[in-house]
């Protein structure tokens, strides 16, 4: 019986990961399609929300699009994908070491929590452009 408890837990958790993926996906490409941009903020070419993958390492290179946008207090990372995560999370406020990354089955990634504070920026960045 607990196991079939930790699996509803397990795609519950699934479900809410997703559904905040797809919510950072809908902003960031909301975002990409901006004609006028404030200054110091670039405009890019405009994606669709399916362009941003959380399955690759696509998403990293959509959110650097508009990262501008999302008022970061410095670049992210790109050296690679473990420093691009790292540097958004503590961007995000997020102390090194604390709760804004996980690995998870091998993969490092954000939080549910990291994704929720990306999700919340990138709509009020939204909303506000």
């Amino acid at each position: 019986m607990m196991t079939d408890m930790t699996n509803v837990d397990e795609i519950t958790e699934e479900d809410s990961r997703t559904q905040l993926q797809e919510r950072v996906a809908e902003s960031l490409a909301e975002l990409s399609e901006a004609s006028d941009a404030p200054v110091g903020v670039q405009t890019c070419a405009p994606f669709t929300a399916v362009e941003v993958s959380f399955a690759s390492e696509e998403w990293m290179s959509r959110l650097g699009d508009v990262q501008g946008w999302l008022k970061l207090e410095y670049d992210l990372s790109t050296t690679d994908a473990a420093s691009f995560i790292t540097s958004l999370a503590a961007a995000l406020r997020f102390e090194p070491g604390a709760t804004g990354t996980e690995t998870v089955s091998n993969v490092f990634q954000l939080t549910e929590t990291a994704l929720e504070r990306l999700s919340e920026r990138a709509e009020y960045a939204a909303r506000v452009h």
